[in-house]
Protein backbone atom coordinates (compact mmCIF):
# COMPACT_ATOMS: atom_id res chain seq x y z
CA UNK A 1 0.00 0.00 0.00
CA UNK A 2 2.79 2.53 0.97
CA UNK A 3 4.40 1.49 -2.89
CA UNK A 4 0.98 2.73 -4.34
CA UNK A 5 0.59 5.76 -2.42
CA UNK A 6 3.83 6.82 -3.24
CA UNK A 7 3.94 5.75 -7.25
CA UNK A 8 0.67 8.45 -6.97
CA UNK A 9 2.01 10.92 -5.16
CA UNK A 10 2.70 14.10 -6.78
CA UNK A 11 6.82 14.85 -6.31
CA UNK A 12 9.65 16.82 -8.28
CA UNK A 13 11.11 15.13 -10.68
CA UNK A 14 14.74 17.28 -9.92
CA UNK A 15 15.10 19.28 -6.30
CA UNK A 16 17.49 21.27 -5.83
CA UNK A 17 20.20 22.11 -3.36
CA UNK A 18 17.99 23.27 -0.49
CA UNK A 19 15.47 21.01 -1.16
CA UNK A 20 17.73 18.07 -0.99
CA UNK A 21 18.74 19.11 2.42
CA UNK A 22 14.95 19.73 3.89
CA UNK A 23 14.19 16.15 2.64
CA UNK A 24 17.06 14.95 4.31
CA UNK A 25 16.80 16.87 7.43
CA UNK A 26 13.15 15.47 7.93
CA UNK A 27 13.43 12.13 6.93
CA UNK A 28 17.08 10.77 7.83
CA UNK A 29 18.46 11.58 11.42
CA UNK A 30 20.53 13.97 9.75
CA UNK A 31 22.27 15.24 6.55
CA UNK A 32 25.62 14.29 5.18
CA UNK A 33 27.39 14.72 1.74
CA UNK A 34 27.21 11.10 0.55
CA UNK A 35 23.13 11.03 1.20
CA UNK A 36 22.97 14.22 -0.51
CA UNK A 37 24.53 12.99 -3.82
CA UNK A 38 22.51 9.58 -3.26
CA UNK A 39 19.19 11.68 -3.80
CA UNK A 40 20.05 13.78 -6.32
CA UNK A 41 21.13 10.97 -8.14
CA UNK A 42 18.26 8.46 -7.43
CA UNK A 43 15.73 11.39 -7.56
CA UNK A 44 13.33 11.63 -4.13
CA UNK A 45 10.74 8.96 -5.58
CA UNK A 46 13.45 6.03 -5.86
CA UNK A 47 15.30 7.26 -2.88
CA UNK A 48 12.11 7.47 -0.66
CA UNK A 49 10.88 4.20 -1.66
CA UNK A 50 14.12 2.70 -0.48
CA UNK A 51 13.56 4.01 3.03
CA UNK A 52 10.04 3.13 3.29
CA UNK A 53 10.98 -0.54 2.56
CA UNK A 54 14.61 -0.86 3.80
CA UNK A 55 17.11 -3.71 2.03
CA UNK A 56 19.60 -5.93 3.80
CA UNK A 57 21.89 -3.51 2.99
CA UNK A 58 24.41 -3.52 5.52
CA UNK A 59 26.19 -1.22 7.52
CA UNK A 60 29.79 0.12 7.27
CA UNK A 61 31.87 -3.44 8.77
CA UNK A 62 33.80 -1.64 11.49
CA UNK A 63 30.39 -0.37 12.77
CA UNK A 64 29.15 -3.60 12.13
CA UNK A 65 31.81 -4.98 14.38
CA UNK A 66 31.25 -2.88 17.11
CA UNK A 67 28.13 -3.66 17.37
CA UNK A 68 28.94 -7.52 16.89
CA UNK A 69 31.32 -7.42 20.08
CA UNK A 70 28.57 -5.84 22.61
CA UNK A 71 27.39 -8.64 24.80
CA UNK A 72 23.90 -7.94 24.26
CA UNK A 73 24.93 -8.93 20.70
CA UNK A 74 26.54 -12.24 21.32
CA UNK A 75 24.22 -13.25 24.11
CA UNK A 76 20.87 -14.53 23.84
CA UNK A 77 18.21 -13.07 26.06
CA UNK A 78 17.67 -16.30 27.39
CA UNK A 79 20.88 -16.53 28.51
CA UNK A 80 21.68 -13.17 29.64
CA UNK A 81 18.21 -13.55 31.83
CA UNK A 82 19.93 -16.35 33.77
CA UNK A 83 23.20 -15.27 34.41
CA UNK A 84 21.51 -12.09 35.78
CA UNK A 85 19.10 -14.50 38.21
CA UNK A 86 22.03 -16.71 39.07
CA UNK A 87 23.65 -13.64 40.32
CA UNK A 88 20.67 -12.76 42.18
CA UNK A 89 20.42 -16.24 44.28
CA UNK A 90 23.84 -15.16 44.82
CA UNK A 91 23.57 -12.63 46.44
CA UNK A 92 20.46 -13.50 48.40
CA UNK A 93 21.96 -16.68 49.63
CA UNK A 94 25.15 -14.28 50.77
CA UNK A 95 25.44 -14.06 54.55
CA UNK A 96 28.51 -12.19 54.98
CA UNK A 97 27.94 -8.26 54.48
CA UNK A 98 31.08 -7.03 52.64
CA UNK A 99 30.80 -10.02 50.02
CA UNK A 100 27.23 -9.23 49.48
CA UNK A 101 28.00 -5.54 48.76
CA UNK A 102 30.41 -6.83 46.40
CA UNK A 103 28.32 -9.04 44.73
CA UNK A 104 25.69 -6.31 44.61
CA UNK A 105 28.00 -4.00 43.25
CA UNK A 106 28.64 -6.49 40.48
CA UNK A 107 25.30 -7.41 39.64
CA UNK A 108 24.50 -3.31 39.17
CA UNK A 109 27.35 -2.86 37.12
CA UNK A 110 26.35 -5.91 34.89
CA UNK A 111 22.60 -4.54 34.50
CA UNK A 112 23.67 -1.04 33.91
CA UNK A 113 26.34 -2.46 31.07
CA UNK A 114 22.95 -3.73 29.27
CA UNK A 115 21.51 -0.38 29.55
CA UNK A 116 24.37 1.38 28.23
CA UNK A 117 25.11 -1.59 25.41
CA UNK A 118 21.39 -0.86 24.31
CA UNK A 119 22.25 3.07 23.89
CA UNK A 120 25.40 2.48 21.90
CA UNK A 121 23.92 0.17 19.58
CA UNK A 122 20.90 3.00 19.24
CA UNK A 123 23.33 5.74 18.39
CA UNK A 124 25.34 3.65 16.07
CA UNK A 125 23.09 2.92 14.07
CA UNK A 126 21.27 6.24 13.84
CA UNK A 127 24.53 7.71 13.19
CA UNK A 128 25.75 5.21 10.55
CA UNK A 129 22.61 3.24 9.20
CA UNK A 130 21.91 3.22 5.36
CA UNK A 131 18.18 2.98 6.81
CA UNK A 132 17.63 6.07 8.14
CA UNK A 133 13.79 6.34 8.20
CA UNK A 134 13.45 3.28 9.99
CA UNK A 135 16.27 4.35 12.27
CA UNK A 136 14.07 7.29 12.82
CA UNK A 137 10.77 5.01 13.99
CA UNK A 138 12.74 3.02 15.57
CA UNK A 139 13.45 5.81 17.91
CA UNK A 140 10.04 7.32 17.18
CA UNK A 141 8.52 4.18 18.48
CA UNK A 142 10.51 3.79 21.43
CA UNK A 143 9.89 7.10 23.48
CA UNK A 144 5.79 6.25 22.18
CA UNK A 145 5.59 3.16 23.96
CA UNK A 146 7.94 4.38 26.12
CA UNK A 147 9.77 1.97 29.07
CA UNK A 148 12.40 3.31 31.97
CA UNK A 149 15.49 1.50 32.35
CA UNK A 150 15.06 3.45 35.97
CA UNK A 151 12.83 0.92 37.23
CA UNK A 152 13.35 -2.38 38.85
CA UNK A 153 15.17 -5.00 36.36
CA UNK A 154 14.06 -3.24 32.51
CA UNK A 155 17.48 -2.19 32.33
CA UNK A 156 17.89 -6.38 31.37
CA UNK A 157 15.53 -6.28 29.00
CA UNK A 158 15.27 -2.95 27.31
CA UNK A 159 17.94 -3.99 24.61
CA UNK A 160 15.87 -6.90 23.69
CA UNK A 161 12.73 -4.70 23.90
CA UNK A 162 14.11 -2.35 20.95
CA UNK A 163 15.24 -5.10 19.04
CA UNK A 164 12.34 -7.93 19.45
CA UNK A 165 9.21 -5.83 19.84
CA UNK A 166 10.13 -2.62 18.37
CA UNK A 167 12.48 -2.74 15.09
CA UNK A 168 10.70 -5.55 13.66
CA UNK A 169 7.24 -3.39 13.07
CA UNK A 170 8.85 0.29 12.99
CA UNK A 171 7.37 0.32 9.34
CA UNK A 172 5.07 -2.74 9.35
CA UNK A 173 1.58 -2.30 11.41
CA UNK A 174 0.58 -1.04 14.02
CA UNK A 175 -1.92 -3.28 15.81
CA UNK A 176 1.45 -5.90 15.50
CA UNK A 177 3.42 -3.69 16.85
CA UNK A 178 1.07 -2.68 20.02
CA UNK A 179 0.51 -6.28 20.35
CA UNK A 180 4.74 -7.10 20.54
CA UNK A 181 5.27 -4.13 22.64
CA UNK A 182 2.32 -5.78 25.00
CA UNK A 183 3.80 -8.98 24.98
CA UNK A 184 7.72 -8.09 26.29
CA UNK A 185 8.60 -8.42 29.57
CA UNK A 186 10.32 -4.58 29.31
CA UNK A 187 6.40 -2.89 28.81
CA UNK A 188 5.11 -5.56 31.15
CA UNK A 189 7.32 -4.60 34.13
CA UNK A 190 7.57 -1.25 33.67
CA UNK A 191 3.22 -0.47 33.62
CA UNK A 192 3.28 -3.46 36.18
CA UNK A 193 0.84 -5.83 34.21
CA UNK A 194 3.13 -8.45 35.28
CA UNK A 195 1.42 -8.39 38.68
CA UNK A 196 -2.35 -7.52 37.07
CA UNK A 197 -4.57 -10.25 38.51
CA UNK A 198 -7.96 -11.15 39.31
CA UNK A 199 -8.33 -9.93 43.09
CA UNK A 200 -5.26 -7.69 42.21
CA UNK A 201 -6.19 -5.30 39.78
CA UNK A 202 -3.57 -2.72 38.23
CA UNK A 203 -4.92 -0.16 35.77
CA UNK A 204 -1.41 1.13 34.98
CA UNK A 205 -0.53 -0.20 31.51
CA UNK A 206 -4.59 -0.45 30.80
CA UNK A 207 -4.59 3.19 31.13
CA UNK A 208 -1.63 3.95 28.93
CA UNK A 209 -2.40 1.70 26.74
CA UNK A 210 -5.39 4.15 26.10
CA UNK A 211 -4.10 7.57 27.00
CA UNK A 212 -0.65 6.87 25.54
CA UNK A 213 -0.09 4.34 23.20
CA UNK A 214 -3.73 4.80 20.82
CA UNK A 215 -6.62 6.65 21.78
CA UNK A 216 -5.12 9.87 23.26
CA UNK A 217 -6.22 12.08 26.15
CA UNK A 218 -10.31 13.29 25.54
CA UNK A 219 -10.91 11.06 22.75
CA UNK A 220 -13.85 9.62 24.30
CA UNK A 221 -12.90 7.00 26.50
CA UNK A 222 -14.06 6.77 29.94
CA UNK A 223 -12.60 5.41 33.60
CA UNK A 224 -14.81 2.60 33.04
CA UNK A 225 -13.36 1.80 29.72
CA UNK A 226 -9.75 1.93 31.78
CA UNK A 227 -10.74 -0.54 34.31
CA UNK A 228 -12.75 -2.86 31.51
CA UNK A 229 -9.36 -2.83 30.10
CA UNK A 230 -7.31 -4.04 32.91
CA UNK A 231 -9.84 -6.32 33.85
CA UNK A 232 -8.94 -8.24 30.06
CA UNK A 233 -5.38 -7.94 31.01
CA UNK A 234 -5.45 -10.07 33.55
CA UNK A 235 -3.29 -12.68 33.75
CA UNK A 236 -0.58 -11.15 30.61
CA UNK A 237 2.37 -11.59 32.15
CA UNK A 238 5.81 -13.48 31.39
CA UNK A 239 7.90 -15.86 32.72
CA UNK A 240 11.59 -16.88 33.31
CA UNK A 241 11.38 -20.67 33.56
CA UNK A 242 13.10 -22.91 31.26
CA UNK A 243 11.33 -23.13 27.67
CA UNK A 244 10.78 -27.05 28.51
CA UNK A 245 9.19 -25.80 31.51
CA UNK A 246 5.44 -27.59 32.51
CA UNK A 247 2.99 -24.87 32.48
CA UNK A 248 1.21 -24.17 35.76
CA UNK A 249 -1.48 -26.59 36.80
CA UNK A 250 -4.90 -25.41 35.75
CA UNK A 251 -7.96 -26.55 36.05
CA UNK A 252 -9.48 -28.99 33.11
CA UNK A 253 -11.21 -26.29 31.41
CA UNK A 254 -8.55 -23.93 31.54
CA UNK A 255 -6.09 -25.64 29.90
CA UNK A 256 -6.74 -24.41 26.26
CA UNK A 257 -6.30 -20.92 27.55
CA UNK A 258 -2.50 -21.45 28.39
CA UNK A 259 -0.29 -19.29 26.22
CA UNK A 260 3.45 -19.04 26.10
CA UNK A 261 5.97 -17.61 23.38
CA UNK A 262 9.08 -17.29 24.68
CA UNK A 263 9.40 -14.79 27.81
CA UNK A 264 5.69 -14.24 27.50
CA UNK A 265 3.24 -16.07 29.25
CA UNK A 266 -0.76 -15.68 30.13
CA UNK A 267 -1.71 -17.81 32.94
CA UNK A 268 -5.55 -17.98 32.72
CA UNK A 269 -5.31 -18.69 36.70
CA UNK A 270 -4.66 -15.18 36.83
CA UNK A 271 -6.98 -13.95 34.68
CA UNK A 272 -10.74 -12.07 35.13
CA UNK A 273 -13.17 -14.30 32.79
CA UNK A 274 -15.88 -12.11 34.12
CA UNK A 275 -17.80 -10.47 30.84
CA UNK A 276 -16.56 -7.19 30.01
CA UNK A 277 -18.02 -3.76 28.06
CA UNK A 278 -15.17 -1.99 26.12
CA UNK A 279 -15.70 1.36 24.11
CA UNK A 280 -19.35 0.78 24.61
CA UNK A 281 -19.83 -2.70 23.49
CA UNK A 282 -19.27 -6.03 25.12
CA UNK A 283 -16.28 -8.26 24.30
CA UNK A 284 -17.74 -11.17 23.07
CA UNK A 285 -14.44 -14.18 23.37
CA UNK A 286 -12.49 -14.88 26.36
CA UNK A 287 -9.09 -15.55 27.10
CA UNK A 288 -6.09 -14.36 25.47
CA UNK A 289 -8.94 -13.77 22.51
CA UNK A 290 -10.71 -11.37 23.80
CA UNK A 291 -7.73 -9.56 24.85
CA UNK A 292 -6.92 -9.40 20.97
CA UNK A 293 -10.28 -8.48 20.44
CA UNK A 294 -10.17 -5.51 22.91
CA UNK A 295 -6.91 -4.45 20.98
CA UNK A 296 -8.45 -4.98 17.33
CA UNK A 297 -11.20 -2.59 18.59
CA UNK A 298 -8.77 0.27 19.61
CA UNK A 299 -6.90 0.26 17.01
CA UNK A 300 -9.66 0.39 14.77
CA UNK A 301 -11.08 3.07 16.87
CA UNK A 302 -10.92 6.51 14.46
CA UNK A 303 -9.50 8.47 17.73
CA UNK A 304 -6.48 5.93 16.80
CA UNK A 305 -6.17 6.98 13.77
CA UNK A 306 -6.08 10.57 14.46
CA UNK A 307 -3.73 10.28 17.29
CA UNK A 308 -1.21 8.14 15.67
CA UNK A 309 -1.31 10.29 12.66
CA UNK A 310 -0.79 13.91 14.69
CA UNK A 311 2.11 12.84 16.51
CA UNK A 312 3.78 11.26 13.35
CA UNK A 313 2.96 14.74 11.90
CA UNK A 314 4.48 16.13 14.91
CA UNK A 315 7.91 14.63 14.66
CA UNK A 316 8.18 14.80 11.24
CA UNK A 317 6.73 18.12 10.04
CA UNK A 318 6.45 20.19 13.24
CA UNK A 319 4.57 21.04 16.35
CA UNK A 320 1.51 22.51 15.03
CA UNK A 321 1.18 20.34 11.35
CA UNK A 322 -1.96 21.47 8.98
CA UNK A 323 -5.31 19.88 10.53
CA UNK A 324 -6.10 18.86 7.08
CA UNK A 325 -2.53 16.83 6.30
CA UNK A 326 -3.47 15.06 9.85
CA UNK A 327 -7.05 14.33 8.67
CA UNK A 328 -5.61 12.50 5.01
CA UNK A 329 -3.08 10.48 7.43
CA UNK A 330 -5.21 9.73 9.87
CA UNK A 331 -7.23 7.86 7.04
CA UNK A 332 -4.68 6.23 4.83
CA UNK A 333 -3.92 4.72 8.44
CA UNK A 334 -7.28 3.53 9.01
CA UNK A 335 -7.97 2.24 5.13
CA UNK A 336 -4.70 0.25 5.14
CA UNK A 337 -5.55 -0.67 8.58
CA UNK A 338 -2.54 0.90 10.34
CA UNK A 339 -0.40 0.34 7.68
CA UNK A 340 2.83 2.53 8.99
CA UNK A 341 4.89 2.72 5.48
CA UNK A 342 1.46 3.91 3.89
CA UNK A 343 0.35 6.34 6.41
CA UNK A 344 3.87 7.51 6.65
CA UNK A 345 3.58 7.46 2.90
CA UNK A 346 0.73 10.30 2.84
CA UNK A 347 2.21 12.30 5.77
CA UNK A 348 5.61 12.91 3.79
CA UNK A 349 4.21 13.13 0.29
CA UNK A 350 1.25 15.50 0.97
CA UNK A 351 1.00 19.04 -1.12
CA UNK A 352 0.94 20.78 2.27
CA UNK A 353 3.69 18.76 3.86
CA UNK A 354 5.80 19.53 1.22
CA UNK A 355 5.56 23.34 2.03
CA UNK A 356 8.57 23.15 4.09
CA UNK A 357 8.65 26.02 7.64
CA UNK A 358 11.34 26.14 9.99
CA UNK A 359 11.15 23.28 12.67
CA UNK A 360 13.97 23.17 15.76
CA UNK A 361 15.30 19.89 16.48
CA UNK A 362 15.50 18.51 19.75
CA UNK A 363 19.06 17.67 21.49
CA UNK A 364 19.67 14.08 20.50
CA UNK A 365 18.52 14.99 16.67
CA UNK A 366 20.55 17.90 16.42
CA UNK A 367 23.48 16.37 18.01
CA UNK A 368 23.83 13.11 15.88
CA UNK A 369 22.72 15.56 12.84
CA UNK A 370 25.70 17.75 13.81
CA UNK A 371 28.07 14.31 14.07
CA UNK A 372 26.75 12.97 10.40
CA UNK A 373 27.53 16.45 8.55
CA UNK A 374 31.04 16.99 10.24
CA UNK A 375 31.68 13.63 9.61
CA UNK A 376 29.78 11.93 7.11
Amino acid sequence: QAAQALEKAALPDVLNAQQRQQWLDRVTWGATDRDMAQLQQQGLRKWLAAQLTPSLQPMPAAVQQNIDALSISQQSMARIQQDIAAQRKQLQAEKDPDASAKLRQQLQKQLNQLSTEAQQRQLWRALYSPHQLQEQMTWFWMNHFNVSTRKGAVRMWVGDYEEQAIRPHALGNFRDLLAASLRHPAMLLYLDNASNAVGHINENYARELLELHTMGVGSGYTQADVQAMAHVLTGVGFTTREADAPPPKLRAERQGDYLRQGFFEFNPNRHDYAPQTLLGKPLQKAGMAQVNEALDRIVSSPATAHFIARKLAVYFLGDNPAPAVVERAAEAFAHSHGDIAATLTTLLTDAQAQQFGQRFKDPVHYVLGSVRLAYD
